[in-house]
């Protein structure tokens, strides 16, 4: 048995070099590739804290995350928040990035206002100028959708006034189970 070859050494070490490098430089390439929605993904179910662009705080378990937006459950309502007006999240755990470069299909924000409007309920909406509506959502377009606004404690008539809201401007909606 002879001495071993410590060229053998250099040559396993350089190996092991070399792919610490592949290594540290793939984490970053992947981890760029990773978008909000999919560490939203892997978080269903957590109490998550989130600020949004008008500064407010919603403080809640999230419940479910659709193309551009997610839903806090915050006691007795349901507060969804859009996606591109949220500055900070805190509480996320690791992201849910299938295998393959193809992402589920999420609802859109829409989808889920048409549901409260069917539901017919009571909803608040805040605005990216800092004003909140209250009333029901009566009507969703592709990028608009009517708010009667009325008070929570009566049902709205035809005497309330009916606003127009752009979608583009919503920062957050919040509705009572």
């Amino acid at each position: 048995m002879g001495w071993p070859d410590p060229r053998a050494d250099v040559a396993a070490a350089a190996a092991r070099s070399e792919s610490d490098l592949q290594v540290s430089q793939l984490v970053p390439a992947e981890w760029a590739q990773i978008a909000l929605v999919d560490r939203l993904g892997g978080s269903t179910g957590r109490q998550l804290t989130v600020v949004g662009l008008d500064g407010s705080r919603h403080e809640g378990t999230l419940v479910e995350v659709g193309e551009d937006w997610l839903l806090l459950a915050m006691g007795d309502t349901d507060t969804m928040l859009l996606l591109r007006a949220i500055t900070t999240v805190s509480g996320l755990g690791d992201p849910t990035v299938s295998s393959d470069t193809a992402r589920p299909s999420r609802p859109s924000a829409n989808m889920l206002w048409r549901e409260w409007c069917r539901s017919r309920r009571h909803s608040r909406v805040a605005l990216v100028d800092g004003s909140v509506l209250a009333g029901r959502i009566v009507r969703v377009g592709r990028d608009t959708f009517d708010v009667v606004l009325h008070p929570r404690d009566r049902v709205a008539t035809r005497r309330d006034e009916r606003v127009v809201v752009v979608s583009s401007s919503v920062v957050w909606a919040s509705s009572a189970r």
